[in-house]
């Protein structure tokens, strides 16, 4: 069961609709407003509300564990990017090893690690933090 602990949250106004987006990445537009997170962009954090147009925007940012919706099978302790439903995918698996891509793309941003396994549409746990890229 997904859970949230130490939310660190920041409120902006949502740039787009926004309502259905609970536990999605959002990133922040030219006029620092609250938009679904492109594939792989840098997530400014997951948004924790569902407003429309205009309204507030509740969003949990680095230091955050926060629940979010996986977009793939993910497992914990993956590192976790951004898919182009704005939902968690893993960045990088380590086999043998060696770091392999497997759903996202080399030069994605790393938004944080998954706390707990689970599989596409389920709702999951990351700790947002701030890892950089998913490596060439």
């Amino acid at each position: 069961m997904a859970t949230e602990k130490l939310l660190n949250t920041d409120t902006r106004v949502a740039g787009e609709d926004l309502i259905d987006a609970q536990y999605l990445f959002v990133v922040l537009d030219a006029n620092e407003a609250a938009i679904l997170c492109p594939a792989g962009g840098p997530a400014y954090g997951v948004l924790q509300n569902d407003p429309g147009t205009g309204e507030a925007a509740t969003i949990a940012i680095v230091g955050s564990v926060a629940k979010i919706v996986y977009g793939d099978t993910v497992a914990p302790n993956d590192l976790l990017v951004s898919d182009g439903d704005s939902e968690a995918i893993p960045g990088v698996i380590v086999v043998n090893g060696n770091a392999t891509n497997v759903a996202a793309q080399a030069g994605d941003w790393i938004i944080g690690t998954a706390r707990i396994g689970g599989v596409d549409g389920d709702i999951g746990e990351i700790q947002i933090n701030a890892n950089g890229v998913v490596p060439t």
